[in-house]
């Protein structure tokens, strides 16, 4: 089992860094390295030529350039998502891990930690806004903190003399 625990391990911080499909993944190749950029044709949309240029983060970086070619051709999509859905049912999980969880992973925390919705859509290759946001969850945590903003009209009008309202 180390083999399969290495695949996963490596498979799926590169996609919650990238937000690749595990289709892309999988066929990532030294050439598709630019520099700090990760650029592919998408293999969802590759019937439009569609290119993607994806910002690589060290981390990611390392990881994709020690992986290229080895590790991501060796399971198929339902054998590696049954391996996941294993290990977050071991983990104590709620809900079923998949490899497009870690799609899920990137776009929510892009958002969460100040990413905006224009951008990603363009990192993750989607042609349409909406389709984008399906993939953003917005934690509790975020929901709480972001009603708070309310609070600088209190504190303008507060500091300007004038009363809220």
């Amino acid at each position: 089992m180390p083999f399969r625990i290495n695949f996963l391990t490596l498979y799926f911080p590169i996609s919650c860094f990238t937000g690749l499909r595990i289709s892309d993944a999988k066929a990532v190749a030294h050439d598709n390295l630019k520099g700090d950029w990760l650029v592919i044709k998408p293999h969802k949309s590759r019937r439009f030529q569609k290119v993607v240029r994806i910002p690589l983060h060290p981390l990611a970086k390392t990881l994709v350039t020690t992986t290229l070619g080895r590790l991501f051709e060796t399971y198929s999509d339902q054998y590696t998502n049954r391996l996941l859905a294993g290990i977050g049912e071991a983990a104590g999980v709620d809900f079923k891990i998949t490899t497009h969880t870690a799609r899920h992973t990137f776009d929510t925390l892009f958002i969460e930690l100040g990413g905006d919705v224009v951008t990603l859509k363009e990192y993750i290759g989607h042609s349409k806004i909406e389709t984008t946001m399906k993939y953003v969850h917005i934690s509790e945590r975020r929901k709480k903190e972001k009603i708070n903003v309310f609070d600088r009209i209190f504190t303008k009008h507060k500091k300007g003399g004038q009363g809220a309202a």
